[in-house]
């Protein structure tokens, strides 16, 4: 009886060694996997070499047409056009913006489709408030205190050249 009482407890821990092993084994795994891939990570990541520039100017001046009335500058201009299609306006915006004492320039992309509200076979531009506003093809709209107080649809660098303070 002392025979069976021993083998029925060896039979037991070895029962509870292999029911043991088991997860101690995932366990393990899991560990060594995780551990692995933060390793990895972290040699990846530290031999990456990440560049700066120091010389990133952040352009503040393209806008959307809705805040053409709400700008914090007591004077500015607003130059509507389709960017993609009049490169020849960016050259003209480029070159205001380098003379000294110029008015701060917006420019509002219309051929971007939050805009489009304001495109319009008809020109309505001498308005108080954005929703009356339409633009045929492009336009300078300087505004003072909120206001429209000059604005053309032509001539866009004569217009820009007698705007310069």
């Amino acid at each position: 009886m002392k025979k069976q009482i021993q083998n029925n407890k060896n039979i037991d821990y070895s029962v509870m060694d292999n029911n043991f092993k088991g997860p101690i084994i995932i366990v393990v795994i899991v560990f060594l996997i995780i551990a692995l891939f933060y390793l990895l990570t972290v040699f990846i990541l530290n031999k990456k070499e990440f560049v700066v520039n120091e010389n990133v100017s952040i352009q503040y001046s393209k806008i959307i047409a809705g805040e053409s009335f709400d700008k914090k500058d007591k004077d500015y201009i607003v130059f509507y056009y389709p960017l993609s299609e009049h490169s020849d306006y960016t050259d003209i915006v480029s070159r205001y913006r380098e003379k000294e004492n110029h008015l701060p320039l917006y420019v509002v992309d219309l051929s971007e489709g939050i805009n489009k509200s304001i495109v319009s076979d008809e020109e309505n531009i001498s308005v108080d408030r954005i929703q009356d506003l339409r633009i045929k093809d492009s336009a300078i709209i300087r505004f003072k205190d909120g206001k429209v107080s000059d604005y053309t649809t032509s001539s866009f660098e004569e217009f820009l050249d007698k705007h310069v303070e």
